[in-house]
């Protein structure tokens, strides 16, 4: 058999037996079984509500500790290029270097996502700094 021959053996066997159980369900075990399900629901959305904005909160954080610690890996790089003593050394850690260097646009990218969202959870607004090479972001209260 080829592979969709297969599938479509799956998908008619998976209909085949949701049917078997819808029909032969006994209506009262239907609706009890439904109401079990639906009662799980709606205590579980209860609980997503509550702790939608604990997660915000946590990504904010998370993107915040992975931007610094990108700042340290680039730190860290140009500490250990600097105390080199030896040409291959500093060869190695110069393609440290360009290699922690390559994802900076992509690191400062994140942040400024990360600080676009938390600031529009918060109220705050966000403005681009006038210095270009610097990829930070100043908030302010929404209000100005």
């Amino acid at each position: 058999m080829n592979k969709i021959s297969v599938m479509k053996f799956k998908t008619v066997f998976a209909i085949a037996i949701i049917c078997f159980f819808v029909i032969g369900c006994k209506s009262k075990m239907a609706v009890d079984y439904n109401n079990i399900v639906v009662k799980d629901q709606q205590s579980l959305a209860k609980s997503m509500e509550q702790t939608e904005p604990q997660l915000k909160h946590y990504f904010f954080k998370k993107a915040v500790l992975n931007y610094f610690d990108y700042m340290k890996t680039i730190y860290t790089s140009y500490k250990n290029y600097g105390s080199e003593s030896t040409p291959e050394g500093r060869i190695i850690g110069l393609a440290v270097i360009s290699r922690v260097t390559n994802s900076e646009d992509k690191a400062i990218a994140d942040m400024k996502q990360a600080q676009r969202i938390f600031a529009k959870d918060n109220g705050f607004k966000i403005q681009s700094s006038n210095q270009k090479q610097s990829g930070s972001l100043t908030a302010s209260p929404a209000n100005q």
